[in-house]
């Protein structure tokens, strides 16, 4: 008997499929020597959507595998299952019956109770890899797509502090000011409202940078010097003023009580 070279397997759910797909995503890895195409149909509510699928499933010697949470569906799928000699794969059925005789209670059989966490993982995701790929002036091209701009001069918290926005799925870049250079192009052409400039006390900007170059035997001297701080300090304050943008005092803040100021100044501006 050969062995059969391609199949088609359909991922049925009545919520979002991931679940069903990501377990046999996983079997899959084990079969290489055949391949497979997956066809996911998520969101099912009605028998004529599953018959539908079903059919299809017939027409092309395709296999079932399902994670349905709502009884009726269930039972449907079992009996089309058989109506239409199509092989059937319960991923979450014997979960469900040992879960639900070891705990004494019943399913809920609601579905999609995982899909907001599911949403919130994958934002969160996206927010991260954004701000790591807008850090520092990184990725210019698409800092439109940012939901706020960190603006500041060297050691103003701004990587922390959009890392650390970003892990409540906010969507941060961050751009530094140097004292002589214009802003970019794409930063000026921002909505001001997007942008946030960072301030900071110069003797405690001195005492950051100092702390930075700790144990080490060369100290840019520039770097750390009060006058030169308080010059590129008084040169980012008119760079705020002019494009009369938002503005965070980091002074004494700590990264947790600063993100929390610029979170309140971005649920100020979606109310507007």
């Amino acid at each position: 008997m050969d062995k059969p070279t391609h199949r088609h397997v359909y991922v049925l759910s009545d919520g979002t499929a991931r679940t069903c797909e990501a377990v046999l995503l996983s079997v899959l890895c084990q079969f290489t020597d055949v391949s497979v195409s997956v066809h996911k149909v998520a969101n099912i509510r009605n028998l004529d959507q599953l018959r539908e699928v079903v059919e299809d499933a017939a027409t092309n010697q395709g296999i079932v595998v399902f994670s349905f949470v709502t009884p009726q569906l269930v039972e449907a799928i079992y009996s089309q299952s058989i109506y239409y000699a199509v092989p059937t794969i319960d991923v979450l059925g014997h979960v469900f019956t040992r879960v639900e005789n070891l705990l004494k209670v019943s399913p809920m059989g609601v579905p999609g109770l995982l899909r907001p966490v599911h949403d919130e993982y994958f934002r969160r995701i996206d927010s991260i890899d954004f701000a790591v790929k807008h850090d520092d002036g990184l990725g210019l091209s698409t800092i439109g797509e940012a939901d706020v701009v960190l603006l500041g001069v060297s050691r103003s918290s701004k990587t922390p502090l959009s890392i650390y926005l970003s892990y409540r799925g906010i969507r941060a870049a961050n751009v530094p000011i140097i004292a002589g250079q214009q802003l970019p192009k794409e930063v000026m052409d921002l909505p001001r409202e997007k942008i946030v400039g960072l301030v900071i006390d110069h003797e405690r900007l001195v005492v950051v940078r100092r702390n930075r170059f700790k144990g080490q035997a060369f100290v840019p001297p520039d770097y750390v010097d009060q006058k030169n701080v308080s010059e590129e300090i008084t040169y980012a304050s008119g760079i705020f003023k002019r494009l009369g943008c938002n503005q965070v005092d980091v002074t004494s803040r700590s990264i947790e009580e600063a993100a929390t100021d610029i979170m309140n100044l971005m649920r100020i501006r979606a109310q507007v």
